[in-house]
């Protein structure tokens, strides 16, 4: 119960993977087993309980041999593209495509709060030169769909998906992608289609650099997500250290202790890097 109330905080609180005072913000053990298996797109996946001991919220022990060096193994190829030291912090959307209605948005009822987490973020990293842009989806689908006349029949997806590639068109130095869950629908391989998933795999799909995911959903769908290639790497619970270590690795910066939480792929296995789990001092 205490895990579970502090999630919720947390949920509350920083509903993105990282938090950022931009530099510019661009706007045009317990025994418990998985539940039944699902799948999406065509990769099955296993759904894990949120509680502590369970399978989305510690490592298993045959995953975790040296990590840290698999962490920098698996961060090689991309050490060597010398990579810009920029990155994009992209903000999902907030409410929920399956249930959207004009009268709701005419009547100002969908929250379009600026996204703090990721303002957190950017101070965490702002000292390694890293300049951060910070896309929000949320706000500008929002705005875009203003100016649609409400008989018009819209595919939420497709201004999604117009709304992200505009930016990629404007921005081509940007080889480094961070995407939040957002907290609309938590169990994002249980619809038929999530604006999340919708978003990494589209920046997947143009191999453009890395992708990284966060917030709670992915803390929770980890190992889902990087064994179905959804994204390169998920950071799990805060990210603002474990970000900064990331980012560290890549650009050759000593950034202080190695962190945990931070899991990626090795080869076909799932693997999670190791060190401080120490929560975020504010």
């Amino acid at each position: 119960p205490e895990l579970n109330r502090r999630f919720g905080m947390v949920c509350a609180c920083r509903a993105a993977l990282f938090g950022w005072v931009a530099s510019d913000v661009w706007l045009p053990s317990q025994d418990l087993s998985p539940s039944p298996r699902i799948n999406y797109d065509g990769v099955e996946f296993g759904l894990y309980p949120l509680f502590p001991g369970s399978h989305a919220m510690t490592s298993n022990s045959s995953e975790m041999t040296n990590p840290n060096t698999k962490l920098v193994q698996f961060l090689t190829p991309y050490v060597g593209r010398n990579f810009q030291r920029k990155l994009v912090l992209i903000h999902c959307p907030t409410f929920n495509f399956e249930t959207f209605q004009f009268e709701v948005l005419r009547n100002k009822g969908y929250y379009a709060y600026p996204p703090r987490a990721l303002q957190f973020l950017s101070v965490a990293v702002k000292d390694l030169g890293v300049k951060a842009d910070i896309l929000d989806l949320n706000f500008r689908m929002l705005e875009k769909l203003m100016s649609i006349k409400s008989t018009e029949p819209v595919d939420l997806y497709k201004v999604l998906i117009e709304i992200l590639d505009e930016y990629l068109e404007h921005n081509p130095d940007v080889n480094v992608f961070g995407v939040s869950t957002g907290v609309i629908v938590p169990n994002i391989f249980l619809v038929e289609r999530h604006p999340f998933l919708e978003v990494l795999k589209h920046l997947m799909e143009k191999e453009r650099g890395l992708v990284l995911a966060g917030g709670p959903c992915a803390t929770i769908e980890a190992r889902n997500l990087v064994r179905g290639k959804w994204a390169h790497a998920v950071f799990k619970g805060e990210a603002e250290d474990r970000l900064r270590y990331f980012l560290g690795q890549l650009f050759w910066e000593n950034t202080g202790p190695s962190m945990s939480g931070i899991g990626f792929l090795d080869g076909n296995q799932y693997a999670e890097s190791t060190g401080s789990a120490a929560m975020v001092d504010f």
